[in-house]
């Protein structure tokens, strides 16, 4: 389903003084590949040179601000649906992913199957990137542009005493 990711990443943005053994290990997104321009909206229209981000089963749903989100917190992409896109529109897709978040690895998947040990103990979620993110983000859907300002090195420490 789609979630405001930044909820729920507060959830795990316990006191470092407390020493919580629980810790967000990173964050990742699966991406429709089929719909995710349509998804995205206006977002991905500002990525996408045609107008291919108007087609989809996705578009006026108005899921456009938590699908950018989520694009942009995740420390993994995942662009799922990979066997029943073209070519050219999976590229299209990872160009998008792309702009909005170059820090994620992106992973392409059927069937959402991908390694475990690509999401799994990635020790990738950090919250002056996801900050950083989030602020960017902000700033694309205000129209101003990719002068984005993005931290591409990300701590993997997580500050609570492990």
């Amino acid at each position: 389903g789609v979630a405001d990711p930044e909820s729920i990443c507060e959830v795990f943005w316990v006191d470092d003084g407390l020493g919580s053994r629980v810790y967000l290990d990173g964050v990742v997104a699966l991406v429709d590949s089929r719909n995710a321009l349509s998804a995205l909206g206006s977002t991905a229209r500002a990525d996408c040179e045609d107008d291919a981000a108007s087609s989809g089963d996705a578009r006026g749903l108005g899921l456009e601000a938590e699908a950018a989100k989520q694009v942009a917190c995740a420390d993994v992409l995942i662009m799922n649906k990979t066997d029943l896109t073209e070519q050219a529109e999976r590229e299209r897709v990872a160009t998008v992913l792309r702009g909005m978040n170059p820090a994620a690895r992106l992973l392409e998947s059927s069937y959402s199957a991908v390694p475990l040990a690509e999401i799994l103990g990635l020790k990738a979620f950090d919250r002056n990137r996801l900050a950083a993110s989030l602020a960017a983000l902000g700033s694309l859907r205000e129209g101003h542009g990719h002068g984005h300002e993005h931290s591409h090195g990300h701590s993997h420490g997580h500050g609570h005493g492990h």
